[in-house]
């Protein structure tokens, strides 16, 4: 039996597959509800505002980046593809949780953070104004290191990657 919450949903007689649908939802929808709201406050390319400051070593701020490439930028102007892969991701990581069983160590929640943000990314390229993935979170260090913009969906493909990578090495000293 895996650990993650999804386990402790089905031993609860909770539907875990829908529990997921429903959050790749409800993060998508966060995602593009932050991207609406920020890009309010931010509407001119590289037009930003601090949020946080941690003296001068770190600071948050909301910064308007588009980016018309995959993660960090690579592929400029690959909008195109890179679109039909979210697409395809998205399609791909839907049918891979539906397939597993309601119990068991299927990695439910890694798979519904990624496919939530793979289809976040995806909202962007389709209906974005200029179709490129909507970033605003923008970490600087020092007086001008700039950590890649992200937003709520690279978030969840981050944080679901990682939580999938750690599952198959609980999976392994299980055996």
């Amino acid at each position: 039996m895996c650990s993650y919450p999804p386990a402790a949903m089905a031993n609860a007689g909770v539907n875990v597959r829908g529990a997921c649908l429903m959050w790749i939802v409800v993060l998508t929808f966060l995602d593009q509800l932050t991207k609406v709201l920020v890009f309010r406050m931010v509407p001119g390319m590289g037009d930003s505002f601090t949020v946080a400051s941690w003296g001068e070593t770190v600071q948050l701020h909301f910064t308007h980046v588009e980016n018309s490439g995959g993660i960090f930028g690579l592929f400029p102007g690959w909008t195109a593809p890179l679109a039909v892969a979210r697409g395809g991701a998205v399609i791909g990581l839907v049918t891979w949780i539906w397939r597993q069983p309601e119990r068991g160590a299927c990695p439910h929640a890694p798979l519904a953070l990624v496919a939530a943000g793979a289809l976040g990314n995806l909202l962007d390229n389709l209906f974005a104004p200029r179709h490129a993935v909507r970033d605003f979170v923008d970490f600087q260090f020092g007086a001008t290191f700039h950590y890649a913009a992200f937003n709520l969906a690279d978030a969840c493909i981050c944080v679901g990657a990682v939580l999938l990578f750690l599952s198959g090495f609980r999976k392994e000293a299980a055996d």
